[in-house]
């Protein structure tokens, strides 16, 4: 299975990251979200700007799987599910958390 490619800048890291969450709120789950997750999530926690910003369920749920049973205990319904993930994802969407990166570029 081919993946797509993961954005070089921080910003279009993370504004990845909050989609395939979204996502995962309404229950998809496939192979290349998971990958997807699994990749941003490990280099994201390397960055000490970055990591620090992670929420808490992040950096907790390894990967999809993982977090399908924590936000599914959120709420029953998918679009509270997606707020708490925006409002949880607000502190890495400002720019100066892209700036102070580290590691603009993850290899």
């Amino acid at each position: 299975m081919e993946y797509e490619p993961i954005p070089d800048r921080a910003e279009e890291r993370v504004k990845l990251l909050e989609s395939v969450l979204l996502l995962a709120c309404e229950g998809s789950r496939g192979p290349t979200d998971s990958w997807t997750y699994t990749e941003l999530r490990r280099e994201m926690m390397r960055d000490p700007v970055l990591g620090k910003l992670l929420p808490d369920f992040v950096r907790t749920c390894r990967d999809l799987g993982h977090f399908w049973p924590f936000i599914k205990g959120i709420h029953g319904s998918w679009a509270p599910r997606r707020q708490f993930v925006r409002d949880a994802m607000t502190p890495l969407c400002i720019p100066p958390a892209w700036a102070a990166c580290t590691l603009m570029i993850w290899s």
